[in-house]
């Protein structure tokens, strides 16, 4: 895979240009042969111009012969008229299936608007291809552009020794052998010779001030391309710190390292001081309190309510955690003792929870202060009770539904069938603890209570994540414990078909079967959802139909098969919808073709990963603002099939993804009321009556808005109050399972080893 950094500053010192093609020649314009996707191509202006057309457009170089080595890169110099992504294709083979071209061999890069030209550089680390061959250079459609220049660079630095393995940088980012490029927001080492198996650890010193991310590439001698970690700098303060980077836990680890390279954000007051390779993660240590607060969602006053303090050792060495004490405000009291769960000496990445109880004697908000390591250690944080209310219940009260102005969907995902599932939430992100508390996801209770709450708030329907791959369904625990929930028919449910299956496992014969099992035990359902009075199937996969299938032409036909399979056992027929991630109208047209019905997403982003200041640091506030633009933009692509926009739930995968997430950070109450209402505002518009949410419990990927510890009722709450009905006043008082007696439904001891 291919990197790339837009650099409209640079130096280039100890750099050789390997192979450059000039478009101000037009017999170098020759040199890159466009597909028909690609018109009004000419040589003017010392620019190879034209106008994407449709929506494949690329120029394709061959007959090259370009020696292979770490250290090369490339240099596009260019104008554009609309933003997009590119995508750059390089291989070693001078034919083949896709002309010898592979998607790993390839990187999507960022175009912006620009005026006048602009460079971009691209790192191939593509060392071990021996002799590249051909490039491929594709673009997007709607696109005017003119290319002045492709080069292919080298960095000619000299290979450090073998024991070089630490480098200080000057405050202008400046390190022996290093090329500084774009005023210090391109860091690239010279080439390494580095075998991996001495060097576990990458350890960066490095300050900022403001909350911002950087990412580190690094690449070998035993792949094509290079890895990425994002580096997350915690701390906005200016004070120097240092982040620690383990590359050996990925697979690709192995052989020599041939290069690091560091991209900061263009504005992002970050500042490099050093960056060293060691076999352990050295270095003092950090102790680093990474949350303190209550442990359980919607705590109340009058009752006991449990605090959570969580530890982690930032630095190196091992930290320790003693001494610990809570202090309380007035109307609040400490009851019994501070416990901990751990040792208290921690390594680097291990952490320390303190558990404690506390009372209020009043509903408002209180301050718990904590001390430790003998009080040298200090943190505070406001605890907000909610009034007191004690009922008790046998089982879950019964459901008084919200009506509602519009239909509410909700993606819903059954991920969480096993104990272990929930250790990245309580070990990374415990703020994300569900009011439910770390469920059993297949109890019947727990779904009746999911129900309540959703009906209660104006969702109407779940689309479940429905797994199926070759015959074998996975992940159906929600759906059996549903079937047997009290209150099954109060709330409506769909598949989403999450048919992210391997390449090449779709089949006519599988798709009968499948279609069979929809309607044998799903359409079935009386509180299956229906659309235009036909059961509804959301298909997340669509290309992967088409592909395994051998076609557009093979998918409709296995769509409308599905139709007179459905009719046979009594149905209308079946509507389908296609999740689309990023629709433009070829692919609107083929799905319509096909035999969807209509199309939607499972996130919506918006531009908001253009706009911001580190590709994996974004902000909520952006897609919040962007978000609606886009719907817009796919409502107009689709004559002839439904769009049904989606209302972005967040992102923050870092408890799956660790350094390789993607954040939008600022995600607020106050940010997700905005999206509501701007997709009320769009119904409005166009006479819409059905709109989506993103995922109500993504806790790993941080889509979620179920009652939980972050945000109580109030993500729940938000819908009812731009949709619902009636006086708000007349809507049932939302309550959690401790507010009823009942409960808990966390896994129990005996689960702990699933």
């Amino acid at each position: 895979m291919l990197f790339a950094f837009l650099m409209p500053l640079f130096s280039l010192s100890a750099v050789s240009v390997l192979q450059q093609w000039n478009f101000s020649d037009p017999e170098v314009c020759n040199a890159w042969e466009a597909n028909t996707h690609i018109e009004n191509i000419q040589c003017a202006d010392g620019m190879l111009q034209g106008k994407t057309v449709s929506w494949d457009p690329f120029f394709r170089c061959s007959a090259l012969a370009i020696p292979a080595l770490s250290g090369q890169y490339i240099r596009l110099r260019m104008e554009a008229d609309v933003s997009g992504r590119g995508q750059l294709f390089w291989t070693g083979a001078s034919d083949g299936q896709y002309g010898g071209f592979e998607e790993r061999k390839s990187t999507h890069f960022q175009i912006p608007v620009t005026d006048g030209l602009e460079d971009i550089y691209l790192f191939p680390f593509w060392q071990t291809e021996g002799t590249i061959r051909q490039l491929r250079l594709d673009l997007y459609d709607g696109l005017q552009f003119g290319i002045a220049e492709i080069a292919v660079l080298e960095n000619l630095q000299s290979a450090p020794l073998p024991e070089d393995t630490a480098w200080a940088f000057t405050d202008s980012g400046e390190a022996p052998g290093w090329l500084t490029l774009n005023r210090a927001s391109l860091l690239v080492s010279p080439p390494l010779e580095i075998a991996t198996d001495k060097m576990k650890w990458v350890i960066l010193e490095a300050s900022a001030r403001r909350d911002c991310a950087l990412d580190l590439f690094w690449s070998t001698d035993t792949i094509a391309g290079a890895q990425k970690e994002t580096v997350y700098l915690r701390h906005n303060d200016g004070a120097a710190r240092r982040y620690y980077i383990h590359p050996a836990d990925s697979r690709f680890w192995q052989g020599k390292l041939v290069g690091l390279y560091l991209s900061i954000p263009p504005n992002s007051s970050i500042s490099i001081r050093s960056i060293s390779l060691s076999p352990e993660a050295d270095g003092p240590p950090e102790l680093e309190l990474t949350y303190f607060g209550f442990e359980d969602a919607v705590s109340r006053a009058g009752r006991p309510e449990k605090v959570l303090a969580q530890f982690t050792n930032a630095g190196g060495g091992e930290a320790v955690i003693e001494n610990v004490r809570l202090d309380t405000s007035e109307g609040m009291r400490v009851r019994g003792s501070v416990s901990s769960d751990a040792t208290p000496l921690l390594r680097h990445g291990e952490t320390c929870e303190i558990h404690g109880t506390v009372i209020s004697d009043e509903a408002g908000d209180k301050t718990l202060s904590l001390f430790w390591n003998n009080d040298t250690g200090t943190a505070g944080t406001v605890l907000s009770f909610a009034p007191a209310l004690k009922e008790t219940a046998a089982y879950v009260p019964q459901p008084v539904p919200v009506e509602t102005t519009r239909s509410i969907l909700a993606y819903y995902f059954p991920g969480w069938e096993k104990n272990s599932k929930w250790d990245c939430i309580r070990k990374t992100a415990p703020v994300r603890k569900p009011l439910l508390g770390y469920y059993d996801e297949s109890r019947v209770e727990c779904v009746d209570w999911q129900i309540k709450w959703a009906v209660e708030n104006g969702i109407s329907c779940f689309l479940v994540d429905w797994y199926w791959c070759q015959g074998r369904e996975h992940l159906k625990h929600w759906f059996e414990a549903y079937r047997n929930a009290k209150y099954r028919d109060y709330l409506q449910v769909a598949i989403m078909w999450a048919n992210h299956n391997p390449p090449n496992t779709h089949s006519r014969e599988d798709w009968r079967a499948v279609t069979q099992e929809w309607i044998d035990h799903y359409f079935t359902l009386d509180s299956y959802y229906r659309i235009k009075g036909k059961p509804a199937v959301f298909i997340w996969n669509a290309e992967g139909i088409r592909h395994d299938l051998g076609g557009s032409r093979e998918s409709a036909a296995a769509l409308a098969e599905s139709q007179d399979m459905a009719r046979a056992a009594g149905f209308e027929g079946i509507e389908f919808v296609s999740i689309q991630l990023g629709a433009m109208r070829h692919e609107v047209d083929m799905l319509k073709a096909e035999g969807y019905g209509g199309h939607t997403s499972y996130h919506e982003w918006g531009n908001a990963l253009e706009l911001a200041s580190s590709p994996a640091l974004a902000r909520f506030s952006d897609l919040v603002a962007s978000g609606p633009i886009y719907w817009e933009k796919r409502r107009a692509l689709s004559d002839g099939i439904d769009y049904y926009p989606l209302v972005e739930t967040g992102w923050d995968s870092r408890p799956w993804h660790g350094n390789s997430a993607t954040v939008f950070h600022g995600r607020t109450v106050e940010g997700f009321t905005a999206l509501l209402k701007a997709a009320r505002d769009y119904c409005d518009r166009h006479n819409q009556n059905t709109i989506i949410l993103g995922p109500v419990n993504e806790w790993g990927e941080g889509s979620y808005i179920e009652p939980c510890l972050e945000y109580g009722f109030s993500m729940y709450e938000a819908i009812r109050a731009c949709f619902g009905k009636g006086d708000p006043a007349s809507w049932p008082q939302n309550k959690g399972p401790r507010d009823m007696s009942l409960g808990p439904y966390d896994y129990t001891a005996s689960d702990a080893s699933d």
